[in-house]
């Protein structure tokens, strides 16, 4: 006779596509797998996250917000756990946690747990102060209601280590799917489409386009990466409210006919596969996607020593971090990669086996199959 399956919900708000987001469709697809798991979400959004999720075959209840509010939503979460008898609730960001721990605290749910994917975005003026707010109170809900907070990297975790319990917080890392990371066109293509000579020098990165992203250094050191390659290209992926700046930057120093803002694009691997060299100057970052997905396909990285980038990139090695945000530093790699075939193809070779053995969504799907197991035996 068939054991009862665990039953887990995953809450996720879906408003936007962002490391989050992409991380839940990851892991879920791949948890529905799982024998004794049943796995359900809550999307809180319609849109991308919402889509891929029902066409991976994940059952999925979508509740607006926008068109709710929090009282009615947290009423409809605790009425959907209540009539899914969940086992499990996994939030994901801090709006999520804060509503869903209340609900299933209130459900008798017996397990609850909440992705920190990466530190929480600055802002300034009503919008800090009520950030302060909300930052506050998921504190309390975390110390009090949260059974287990999982960090997407060392770095986080040491971090909400000095704010908690240690023993409440487990680090899993983020993770790709190696088989749905593939360009499906030819780099020349793809170039092509975008009005880039096939003798260019392609130089770029791909994410939002916010200022946590510090996709100013990026322009800066091609600007002088330019110096010595006078047919490089900075192709940007990615939509954010940065794009003016980022536009007027480029202008200020030159770039203005040698930069392509891409904008959002359901093809970001045909277009990172088109970069010979991926920048990431972030100035905070947990496990980066996109870092991931270009270590995978193979294009050299290039990125800032923050967060938890030097969990994955070993300087020399399978990358290199650049530890202080100098545009010359910058170039001087970017340069270094792209006058080297050989180094391009030691570093390239050697970042696609470390993604392989440690940041595939199977050693990520083994770790949290085995913390929900453990918190569910210890709740009995």
């Amino acid at each position: 006779m068939m054991a009862t399956k665990i039953k887990i919900l995953h809450l996720v708000s879906g408003d936007l596509w962002g490391g989050a987001e992409a991380q839940a469709a990851t892991l879920l697809s791949q948890l529905k797998r799982v024998e004794d798991m049943e796995v359900t979400a809550i999307v809180l959004n319609r849109g991308r996250l919402a889509t891929e999720l029902a066409a991976m075959g994940v059952r999925i209840d979508i509740l607006e917000e926008s068109k709710i509010g929090p009282f009615r939503l947290l009423y409809k979460v605790w009425r959907t756990l209540r009539k899914n008898k969940i086992d499990i609730l996994h939030s994901h960001r801090y709006k999520e946690n804060i509503i869903g721990s209340i609900a299933a605290k209130l459900s008798g749910i017996p397990v609850i747990l909440r992705t920190v994917h990466g530190l929480n975005e600055h802002f300034a003026g009503l919008k800090r102060s009520k950030m302060v707010f909300y930052e506050s109170l998921e504190y309390v809900i975390s110390l009090f209601l949260v059974d287990r907070l999982i960090a997407v990297s060392l770095d986080i975790g040491r971090l909400l280590t000095r704010r908690y319990n240690s023993r409440k917080i487990e680090v899993i890392h983020n993770s790709i799917d190696l088989s749905r990371i593939k360009a499906l066109k030819n780099p020349t293509v793809t170039r092509q489409e975008l009005s880039i000579k096939e003798d260019a020098i392609v130089i770029g990165s791909a994410g939002r386009l916010v200022k946590v992203k510090g996709l100013d250094l990026l322009l800066q050191a091609s600007a002088l990466i330019k110096k010595s390659i006078p047919n490089l290209k900075v192709l940007i992926a990615g939509e954010g409210p940065e794009k003016q700046s980022l536009q007027s930057l480029a202008g200020s120093i030159g770039l203005d006919n040698d930069i392509i803002f891409a904008g959002h694009r359901d093809d970001v691997y045909d277009l990172i596969q088109a970069m010979n060299v991926f920048v990431l100057p972030s100035y905070s970052e947990g496990i980066p996607l996109a870092m991931l997905e270009a270590m995978a396909l193979g294009i050299p990285v290039v990125a800032t020593e923050v967060g938890g980038i030097p969990e994955v990139i070993t300087d020399g090695i399978n990358g290199y971090l650049i530890r202080s945000r100098k545009p010359e530093l910058v170039a001087a790699k970017c340069l270094l990669l792209l006058n080297n075939i050989d180094l391009r193809n030691r570093l390239t070779h050697n970042a696609k086996e470390k993604i392989k053995n440690a940041f595939s969504v199977d050693v990520q799907v083994s770790k949290i199959s085995r913390l929900y197991r453990c918190l569910i035996a210890d709740s009995r």
